[in-house]
């Protein structure tokens, strides 16, 4: 399990760094099928350093800015706590669902029991985060925490100064690839522990299904363990229209080159900014109104979703008025 999700992530970061992917993919669609040493040296090129001047200066800006240690601090803290949170969670929404099944006698879309089988993976995932983690921090070249919003690019600055320049990127990328794996791990046995309560089987029979289904997840499943992963390491992709301004602080243009340096971290921290706000009492009393509720069945969303809502913002409102007391 932790091979596949170690392969999926590597190709979705591959796949986010939009300019310089598609660069490679359109070069290698041109090359003949059997021109197998100009395929390897497209490939190599992908991963070559950008000694560009100023690729340099926005690099070592860029580091300059993450060198304080309270920024690692703060980046574990909040991973941390956003843990907590999904940990938190999982039953609370099994309990919502639980309810309103009862009371709409339809079958049960979520489980308290998620919980418990999601924890149980995340402690699972301690392992094999940790030692991703450590490769992260100590190999410069590892393709394991590429999801950060510079470790996708090629380094800029070359030799053993760049790699001590580059050092708060792989230390920030370290602890995100830790905490990706127990969020992956523990997604990938919640639903596994769905789909076996779905299925009607309880007792062993239950335990023996979900164990089948963590050994060969589906590949919805392990996309939606990518998901989770990013989503609680502020990591995922942006939504319109901040996906066009990410776009373009990218582009090859003097006035994204200008933005780009003076905004030099885009993604992480919108992501933050919409992980708090789906957690905060404002959106909880929407939701208690019905009128989020009402919006999400117009757009399709299920019941069990509508759930996961209700969830999240219980827990903020919880973890809001307890910062507040």
């Amino acid at each position: 399990v932790a091979l596949k999700l170690s392969k999926a992530m590597l190709r979705e970061s591959l796949i986010e760094d939009t300019v310089r992917m598609s660069a490679f993919l359109k070069q290698v669609a041109e090359l003949p099928t059997d021109a197998i040493a100009q395929r390897i040296l497209a490939t190599k090129r992908l991963f070559q350093p950008d000694n560009s001047v100023y690729a340099m200066i926005r690099e070592g800006r860029a580091a300059l800015l993450l060198t304080n240690p309270v920024t690692f601090l703060r980046n574990a803290a909040g991973n941390t706590m956003a843990a907590m949170s999904n940990l938190v969670e999982r039953p609370l929404a099994g309990a919502v669902d639980f309810m309103a099944a009862k009371l709409t006698g339809t079958p049960q879309q979520r489980f308290i029991g998620e919980g418990t089988a999601n924890a149980y993976g995340a402690w699972q995932g301690i392992k094999s985060g940790a030692k991703d983690a450590v490769d992260v921090l100590l190999n410069a070249t590892s393709l394991k925490g590429m999801s950060s919003e510079f470790a996708t690019r090629a380094p800029a600055i070359p030799g053993v100064v760049g790699k001590v320049i580059r050092a708060p990127f792989r230390i920030l990328s370290a602890t995100d690839t830790f905490f990706k794996n127990t969020m992956a791990q523990g997604e990938i046995h919640r639903l596994a522990y769905r789909q076996a309560a779905t299925e009607g089987l309880t007792g062993v029979a239950r335990a023996k299904r979900i164990q089948e289904i963590v050994a060969n997840p589906t590949e919805e499943m392990v996309d939606s363990a990518i998901a989770t992963a990013k989503n609680f390491t502020f990591q995922e992709s942006l939504d319109k229209p901040f996906a066009y301004l990410e776009k373009a602080l990218n582009v090859d243009h003097p006035l994204s080159i200008g933005a780009k340096f003076m905004v030099p971290f885009f993604r992480t921290p919108v992501n933050i900014a919409g992980f708090v706000l789906e957690r905060t009492p404002i959106f909880a009393e929407f939701t208690r109104r019905g009128l989020i509720q009402q919006a999400f069945m117009e757009q399709g969303l299920s019941r069990g979703q509508v759930a996961d809502y209700i969830a999240r913002n219980v827990v903020g409102t919880a973890a809001m008025s307890s910062a507040y007391l």
